[in-house]
């Protein structure tokens, strides 16, 4: 009989909090600014470009605006059969994507209801963003019995 100590079998969750990035209000703030100077350099008539310069002014400053409303969220990872949870919501599946400096999770909670949660460079470190990669991996190995 072996005096060794049992390891733990799961592992410690991995939590993040998405929040909202100022390059992703300074990006949507670069796109009102270019879609107003493109309906001014087209050869759209002036009435036209009289009535889609404003919209592209409240288009783009409600999307600013709602983007920086957003509330941060709490992703918590669980280890093995435990579920993902989204603000305290388990979830019923989950992708990552990586594209590029951006990490994507899609997910779908246990009602069908869709979130999806963008880190960019500014709020995710690469070790966090490794952290969440592998504890990704980690549970999408373990619902599929690897």
């Amino acid at each position: 009989m072996s005096n060794s100590q049992r390891w733990c079998e799961s592992s410690v969750p991995c939590s993040l909090e998405w929040r909202r990035s100022f390059w992703a209000v300074v990006a949507l703030l670069g796109m009102t600014i270019l879609a107003v100077c493109s309906v001014l350099m087209s050869g759209l008539s002036g009435v036209l470009r009289g009535l889609l310069i404003p919209f592209c002014c409240f288009y783009g400053i409600g999307l600013i605006l709602s983007e920086w409303r957003r509330a941060p969220r709490r992703l918590v990872l669980g280890s093995g059969s435990v579920p993902a949870m989204l603000d305290g919501v388990p979830l019923r599946t989950m992708h990552l994507y990586e594209r590029g400096p951006w990490v994507c999770v899609r997910a779908r909670d246990m009602d069908g209801r869709r979130h999806c949660l963008v880190w960019w460079p500014d709020t995710l470190s690469p070790a966090r963003r490794r952290e969440l990669r592998l504890a990704v991996n980690a549970q999408t190995a373990s619902r599929q019995g690897l």
